[in-house]
């Protein structure tokens, strides 16, 4: 079935899954407003899921595969002991992957397993569907996105970003209404 959906569905079931057990728990509006844009996107009532005495996977995975819009290119920045993995895997799913990092000999690499190489965060970041960033932490993640040729200067307005570092709840909250007002407001 993960073949059929236009993202992998392991990725999209835990984040249903992460939500889903957030909502049962929620307290405050910013809980709410995840929840909402995740409803708007999807199309999936998270209030009424969390609700619900049984989850089914196979059922999420086909109203995923029915409303999700498909992702042709995907950035990937951070190709090291984790991150190459996790673009080498889509790779060999059939997925486009353009790829940045900054030690160089991993870049060969990664072109030799197929992908696309760039020479910059903001290269990898153009006319992407999703970007995942994959670097260690909030410093490294806030130079790939906001430093000189970042990746946020060349992403494409309604692009996904998908932050895979260790970072603190403090820093995504921020990281989203810099983005909010960066492609909402600009």
């Amino acid at each position: 079935m993960a073949k059929s959906c236009t993202f992998p569905l392991p990725l999209l079931a835990v984040a249903h899954q992460q939500l889903i057990a957030g909502s049962s728990h929620s307290s405050g509006n910013d809980d709410a407003k995840l929840i909402k844009a995740w409803e708007k996107v999807y199309g999936v009532n998270i209030t009424a899921a969390a609700n619900e005495g049984t989850y089914s996977p196979e059922q999420l995975g086909n109203q995923l595969t029915a409303e999700a819009n498909s992702v042709n290119r995907i950035g990937f920045i951070g190709l090291g002991a984790m991150g190459f993995g996790m673009a080498t895997q889509l790779l060999k799913s059939n997925f486009c992957v353009l790829g940045y990092d900054v030690y160089h000999p991993t870049l060969s690499r990664f072109a030799n397993e197929g992908g696309l190489v760039g020479s910059s965060p903001a290269e990898v970041s153009k006319d992407v569907d999703v970007l995942v960033i994959m670097v260690t932490n909030e410093a490294q993640a806030e130079s790939v996105l906001f430093g000189d040729h970042g990746a946020i200067s060349a992403l494409p307005s309604g692009a996904s970003i998908i932050l895979a570092s260790t970072v603190s709840p403090a820093y995504v909250s921020q990281l989203e209404q810099r983005l909010h007002s960066r492609f909402l407001y600009p």
